[in-house]
């Protein structure tokens, strides 16, 4: 691939500020539901069903995202989307009512979704070499926003949530400025078709790439469910089943977040002696065994840290995989990122369901259902890749066989 030039100036620490202000967006409805709950009189369903929005929204914006790319170019897309989550913060941070709080989500959203698949299509693209490495630091700063958002709800009070929205907003107008430092074009479709002008692959074996594109949907599905759930869930399930301090619940969950930072640190540093594939089925393993120990609730405080250095990697590194084993192209890739969306907009308002009903001693079983299904997609996405890999191999001498004796 002939190395582009995409970042400029401040334009790719822009990038990494607006990762870190989507992390926090994330993880700050967790520590704040009982804060919400008393003052807007809802049930934990529907504080569940609010936290989606965002979620839903967000998958909205990832599938507007591709279309904008390709008509409008990276600047004006990213600054588009980028500006939406400041508005978004700002009216959550001033919002005297639950309907207008629910309409600032949903605004914040459809930014969230365009910022993250963006940002991470233009690292993979525009980085050459350095792309799988730079996507586990985008997601770590990323992180760094998910453990800042408990902490800072632990040092403010619950109560004061609105000065953190309102600094989100600041933090994004300095990234939406930094951000205006990006070349237009080209943009990463535009890459990825310059680099792989004749790969027909795809087109030779639609049924096996459909199938690949569904696995990666299902990982991330799975996956950012798992996450949100323990996000958003944690601190409830360990005051109710561990015993725990809200408090001393909220940093255990800001460890969970941090862990999820040093997951993908790690795989940064790994990224160019362990494939992808590898990585992303280890920590799908790790992860499991993780939530499997979260039953216990002596246990569950710490299983939870340890699933978030698992958890961490899978996000970044999967998308390398990805976008490296030529399945990421065109609007494929965008239906990868909207998956994790949706996970992240059902995993709350069902699990606020499962709390509900079935009480919070059986939210643990439901996220470890949903684990074992991340380890699953993973194993059987190595063995389709692998698959396609073999075909592509016995397909090579067979056209070589036929052109030899036209040259001789």
């Amino acid at each position: 691939m002939r190395p582009v030039t995409i970042f400029r100036g401040w334009s790719l620490a822009g990038c990494y500020a607006a990762m870190l202000v989507i992390g926090l967006l994330m993880s700050v409805y967790g520590p704040i539901v009982t804060v919400l709950q008393g003052r807007f009189e809802l049930s934990a369903a529907a504080v569940g069903a609010a936290l989606g929005t965002q979620s839903f929204a967000a998958v909205i914006g990832v599938l507007l995202a591709q279309p904008l790319l390709r008509a409008r170019g990276n600047r004006w897309t990213i600054v588009l989307a980028m500006a939406l989550i400041a508005v978004g913060s700002l009216v959550i941070a001033i919002s005297p009512t639950w309907p207008l709080l629910l309409a600032g989500t949903a605004v914040a959203g459809l930014g969230f979704g365009g910022v993250d698949s963006i940002i991470t299509q233009l690292i993979l693209v525009g980085s050459g070499a350095k792309g799988p490495g730079r996507a586990n630091i985008a997601h770590a700063w990323f992180g760094i926003g998910t453990v800042a958002g408990p902490g800072l709800v632990f040092l403010v009070g619950p109560g004061n949530y609105a000065w953190i929205f309102a600094g989100a907003a600041a933090l994004m107008v300095f990234a939406l400025l930094s951000a205006t430092r990006l070349e237009p074009r080209p943009t990463p479709a535009e890459v990825t078709t310059a680099a792989h002008p004749d790969d027909t692959a795809p087109a030779r074996r639609p049924a096996l790439f459909g199938i690949v594109i569904v696995a990666f949907f299902a990982l991330y599905l799975t996956h950012f469910a798992v996450q949100a759930g323990i996000g958003n869930w944690s601190p409830t399930v360990l005051q109710e089943q561990s015993d725990l301090a809200a408090p001393t619940a909220t940093l255990f969950v800001t460890g969970f977040w941090a862990a999820m930072v040093l997951g993908r640190f790690a795989a940064a540093t790994l990224a160019h002696r362990v494939s992808a594939g590898t990585l992303v089925t280890i920590s799908s393993l790790g992860l499991a065994v993780a939530v499997a120990a979260t039953l216990l609730p002596t246990a569950a405080p710490w299983a939870y840290v340890v699933g978030g250095l698992f958890l961490g990697p899978i996000f970044p590194t999967g998308m390398a995989w990805l976008t490296h084993s030529g399945y990421g192209r065109g609007n494929s890739f965008a239906y990868v990122i909207a998956g994790s969306m949706l996970g992240m907009a059902l995993a709350p308002s069902f699990v606020g369901w499962i709390i509900e009903n079935q009480g919070s001693q059986s939210a643990p079983l439901v996220l470890l259902i949903i684990a074992v299904l991340v380890l699953a997609s993973s194993a059987t996405l190595v063995a389709l890749i692998a698959r396609a890999r073999r075909s592509d191999a016995s397909a090579e001498p067979v056209a070589t066989h036929d052109v030899v004796p036209v040259e001789s």
